[in-house]
């Protein structure tokens, strides 16, 4: 992890430096990786799709979707997690020279999520209920061209899963029901991404 930030720094200081002075209006739509270190699921890595919208020099609307896939292996048995956030943020802006800006602020999702256990030919499907997640961010954005910025941000999510029910089992009895279940996801995430401005 501390390599990983390391080359972070490293790649933005350089674009800092070859960058020029360009106009930035915070607007614009991009993909990006993810790091995320969960309380109850470990970490994985996954990615998104953002876009970006300013709202004058200093506020900035954020739009993102991703997809992450939390998976381990013991003794044989397979255990897959599959959450898909859709999130909004609002974040205030602190633009400063060589086209380099500062954000930090906050938002809350909607979070999808499914989980699969399997082990030798059997196979078990939980369908979790969406849950309602929140979240900080803090970041920077390089403006690296006249219609391109790199970005790398920090994010503390807080989210807890609450109830689930069988899925594929066959029985619809079974299937009807849902049961308390307590998956809490909360952690740190980190994003790294590509910015076309607009």
């Amino acid at each position: 992890m501390r390599t990983y930030l390391g080359i972070l720094a490293v790649v933005f200081i350089s674009s800092t430096f070859a960058s020029g002075y360009y106009y930035d209006s915070g607007s614009g739509f991009g993909g990006f990786g993810s790091y995320w270190d969960s309380k109850d699921a470990d970490d994985t890595w996954g990615g998104g799709a953002i876009l970006r919208l300013g709202m004058g020099p200093q506020w900035q609307v954020d739009f993102r979707g991703s997809y992450y896939e939390f998976s381990q292996s013991t003794m044989g048995l397979k255990e897959t997690l599959e959450i898909i956030p859709v999130e909004a943020a609002l974040m205030f802006r602190m633009p400063l020279e060589h086209a380099f800006t500062l954000y930090a602020g906050g938002g809350g999702g909607y979070y999808f999520a499914d989980y699969e256990a399997r082990e030798g030919g059997e196979k078990l499907r939980l369908e979790i209920d969406g849950d309602i997640g929140f979240f900080v961010v803090g970041g920077a954005q390089f403006r690296i061209g006249e219609a391109l910025s790199l970005f790398g941000e920090a994010k503390y999510i807080w989210l807890d899963f609450g109830k689930a029910k069988f899925k594929g089992t066959g029985i619809p009895e079974l299937e009807r029901e849902k049961f308390d279940i307590d998956l809490k996801m909360d952690g740190l995430a980190i994003n790294i991404g590509l910015l076309f401005n607009f």
